[in-house]
């Protein structure tokens, strides 16, 4: 990520850009989150729902901020447009790059679990037959993977590493105003997700009511996780039932999703520990993973 993205300044204001981005995180369902938005009448997204312009993984754009407004093109001048890429949070230098050619862009975070998004990518990736090692071994190798720049070591094993979720928000506060910054939680967005659509408007500075939305999928996975808060130990049957939801939300990349070792999850809870800890004073509130 080396090379300069052209500069609005050198192109001059023609096109447009992006009023927010939905910036992560990865497997903590931007999936839903973006089609919550995305039926919303006052909100436009591109066809595309990732486009990668930030991190330099599409292609078709390159460093072409030209290209980059040519997506945005057909949104109305009565509609505020959005973008998302869930690899933005986590990514080397994309908070410089989205903060170079549209520093008043709004930014949404969603985060989710920890130790549940570092096993559902673990799966992810052991589901497109890249990781071969047990989680244990491959959370051990991550740091020397990592060191391997690319693409692939990235997406694939960054694991803990893009589940500190704060040490990746403070990289984003150095250059964005706090007030730009809006957190939403997974957990949330199944429990209530009208209150979540509603906060995200207001801070859109939307007065609009939201819309009613299609999304089965979530509404069957907020029922579901109802069940979850009430009762963890689910039967083998409804566990079964949870997982092909979570597997058509994208958050569960297998189609007998494997469950997490007792043992693996205790040193996930141990190791996030610290984490949570700052995240939660970060944002002034509990954690609702942690209640």
């Amino acid at each position: 990520m080396g090379t300069k993205i052209e500069s609005q300044a050198t192109l001059g204001n023609s096109g447009r850009l992006p009023d927010f981005l939905i910036i992560g995180g990865m497997r903590c369902g931007t999936t839903s989150l973006h089609e919550l938005l995305r039926q919303q009448p006052s909100l436009w997204f591109p066809a595309k729902k990732e486009v990668h312009f930030f991190d330099r993984r599409n292609p078709d754009l390159g460093t072409s901020l030209d290209g980059y407004k040519r997506l945005f093109a057909g949104c109305p001048v009565d509609k505020l447009c959005g973008e998302t890429t869930p690899d933005y949070l986590s990514s080397e230098g994309c908070d410089k790059y989205i903060y170079e050619v549209i520093p008043d862009a709004k930014l949404v975070v969603i985060l989710r679990d920890p130790v549940e998004r570092t096993w559902s990518h673990y799966l992810f990736s052991v589901l497109h037959k890249v990781e071969t090692l047990d989680l244990k071994t491959a959370l051990q190798e991550e740091t020397k993977r990592l060191k391997v720049k690319s693409d692939h070591t990235d997406i694939f094993f960054s694991y803990l590493q893009r589940s500190r979720y704060v040490e990746h928000l403070l990289r984003f506060e150095a250059l964005f105003h706090r007030d730009r910054l809006k957190i939403v939680f997974f957990e949330e967005l199944l429990s209530d997700p009208r209150q979540v659509l509603l906060e995200l408007l207001s801070f859109l500075d939307l007065s609009t009511q939201p819309a009613r939305v299609a999304l089965p999928h979530l509404n069957e996975m907020s029922n579901l996780y109802r069940v979850v808060s009430r009762q963890r130990a689910l039967a083998d049957k409804r566990a079964n039932i949870l997982n092909r939801v979570l597997n058509r939300l994208n958050l569960g990349p297998t189609k007998q999703k494997q469950k997490l070792p007792s043992a693996d999850r205790e040193y996930l809870h141990s190791y996030f520990y610290e984490h949570n800890a700052k995240l939660e004073t970060w944002l002034g509130r509990s954690l609702p993973w942690s209640k």
